[in-house]
């Protein structure tokens, strides 16, 4: 049994199973034996022949948890569409440690094997109470019944009972996430992955997400470290694939001016001016409350008369077209003609609006008096996110160098290469959007003369 134990850690059910049956011929009454037989026939995905050899293990020993346990994994696999595929992938991360979470979503639906598979875990809690790897079956089973306060309470319990274990926030974070908490969610997969970062299943749910908060470029990256951690990670592979970004000109790896160039492009249209419905656009901002639209006229109006009342929110530092004006700044300028010719929404940071154009030329007259306001007051701070770019910016160029000479040298392939660099880009798009999203903080520079 020590040898087949091994085994199944070496990834090799099959001479497991041989040394299992072994060890059930001279105790073929054995409960351990028969659990070991089960566990074998699961990883090699006969269910049919796990579900007979733990029925009678839990016949032969109706007080041992784990018995319970197997079988309820069994019937839940048995119960569910597509089982026996489903067995064969998911079955590897079943060990002494327990039942990995599923997908970062719950079923609509369910399956009637769950009925036996609830009753196997609920006797496996009532007979070992403080297992962890008990208690999160159950509650991962009751998340898909979408009995989420009872499952909650469970996975909160197996985290209380085992906090250094991944696993049992990955469960937290699955059960709040199907219960519609996403923030609770949010915390546990990110718990998770500091305890254990090389674990696939919380990067894709954590990815899961940030793609439901709206967090596409977050999404993407976490997406991105599942697959490189889990190769064959087939979820995750098909969540890339719905943020995966456009096609880009290939002048960006051979010349840095082009990268610049693809840069502020990509940052101005996914996140200073991203074009989402105005419902989705709000629920983005209540999602991150400490990020401001773009402050109105008669906001502005009143920054501009009162700009150091306290009872004036301080929101101009997040005010998108702030940001726009510093990382054209950051950029020389080099990259307004390329904004201006491709990106219309350079009317956008200039003040003008659908809303104000109505009003004809003196809506416009407003709408640029408005920007100007905007220069006017947050000349420090677009001094400020001015020079962070432009660190920002020298750093990535270091970066994108590094990868285009490996490529040169023959240090790396050309999809090496292209993969970093892209990389790259995703990397500034979300040190913008952080830069929005954090509270402004004083940024200490040197002197720099072209500042001056």
């Amino acid at each position: 049994m020590r040898r087949a134990r091994a085994l199944l850690e070496l990834q090799r059910p099959k001479a497991a199973l041989v040394e299992a049956q072994r060890a059930l011929s001279l105790g073929p009454t054995d409960a351990d034996a028969l659990q070991l037989l089960g566990l074998c026939l699961v990883r090699l995905g006969d269910l049919a022949g796990a579900r007979q050899a733990l029925q009678s293990a839990v016949a032969h020993a109706p007080s041992e948890p784990h018995g319970h346990y197997l079988l309820g994994y069994t019937l839940a696999e048995l119960g569910g569409p597509a089982a026996e595929n489903r067995a064969k992938s998911s079955a590897a991360s079943l060990s002494s440690d327990g039942l990995a979470a599923r997908l970062d979503a719950s079923a609509e639906s369910l399956p009637v094997g769950l009925v036996g598979a609830e009753k196997c875990y609920r006797q496996a809690v009532a007979l070992d109470p403080e297992q962890p790897v008990y208690l999160r079956a159950l509650a991962e089973l009751l998340a898909q019944k979408k009995s989420f306060e009872e499952a909650l309470r469970l996975a909160r319990l197996a985290v209380s009972l085992a906090p250094e274990r991944a696993t049992n926030h990955i469960t937290l974070g699955f059960v709040a996430s199907a219960a519609g908490d996403r923030q609770t969610a949010r915390e546990a997969y990110m718990q998770a992955i500091q305890l254990e970062p090389n674990s696939a299943l919380a990067w894709n749910n954590l990815g899961c997400i940030d793609l439901a908060q709206g967090r596409t470029l977050h999404a993407r990256e976490c997406f991105r470290e599942s697959l490189r951690l889990d190769p064959v990670h087939n979820i995750a592979a098909e969540n890339l694939k719905l943020v995966k970004a456009e096609e880009r000109p290939r002048a960006i790896f051979l010349d840095f001016a082009a990268m610049e160039r693809q840069l502020v492009l990509e940052v101005w249209e996914s996140v200073l001016f991203a074009k989402r419905p105005r419902s989705a656009a709000q629920q983005v901002l209540a999602n991150h409350a400490h990020v401001s639209p773009p402050l109105s006229p008669l906001q502005l109006l009143r920054r501009y008369v009162f700009p150091f009342a306290e009872q004036v929110p301080k929101k101009l530092q997040d005010d998108p077209r702030l940001h726009a004006a510093a990382l054209l700044w950051a950029t020389e300028w080099r990259t307004v003609p390329v904004v201006f010719w491709k990106m219309p929404q350079l009317f956008v940071w200039m003040g003008v609006s659908a809303s104000l154009l109505r009003l004809g030329p003196a809506g416009l007259a407003v709408a640029l008096s408005g920007n100007l306001a905007t220069f006017l007051l947050s000349r420090q701070p677009l001094r400020q996110r001015a020079e962070l770019y432009r660190r920002e910016l020298r750093q990535l160029q270091v970066q994108w160098q590094v990868a285009y000479d490996d490529w040169l040298s023959g240090r790396s392939e050309r999809a090496q290469r292209d993969e970093a660099m892209e990389r790259l880009i995703d990397q500034f798009c979300r040190f913008v959007e952080a830069l929005r999203e954090r509270p402004p903080v004083e940024v200490s520079k040197e002197p720099d003369s072209s500042t001056d």
